[in-house]
């Protein structure tokens, strides 16, 4: 009972900051889809490389948990298993692609926090 209460009081304190994170965020995620009709920036901002670096973004703004990457891993794993089944091969890659990064990216959050507890 004590952790919710906690978790309710830091959510009152902190709510202002995490509301103007979250609209620089979705203001970012908006740009980067404009950009994406642009010519040249079409080339390099597919739609998982707008999810990629969208996810960059959030997790250097907020800092998650390192294992909320993993369990979207976990979660996106399973939808791509769903998508196999149903003979939806592209859906299913796409899928694969953003597990990997989602992997690689809680590998890194947890890096830098063992590196930065070493430090200290």
């Amino acid at each position: 009972m004590k952790k919710i209460a906690s978790s309710i009081s830091f959510a009152k304190h902190n709510f202002i900051k995490y509301q103007a994170f979250t609209l620089f965020s979705i203001l970012i995620l908006g740009a980067l889809f404009l950009l994406s009709h642009l010519p040249y920036f079409s080339i390099f901002l597919s739609v998982d490389n707008i999810i990629n670096i969208y996810w960059i973004i959030v997790v250097l703004i907020f800092w998650p948990p390192v294992k909320f990457s993993f369990v979207l891993g976990i979660i996106f794993s399973l939808l791509a298993c769903f998508f196999l089944i149903l003979s939806q091969d592209a859906i299913a890659e796409r899928s694969g692609n953003i597990i990997y990064f989602l992997i690689v990216t809680g590998f890194l959050q947890t890096l830098i926090n063992h590196l930065r507890k070493e430090s200290s």
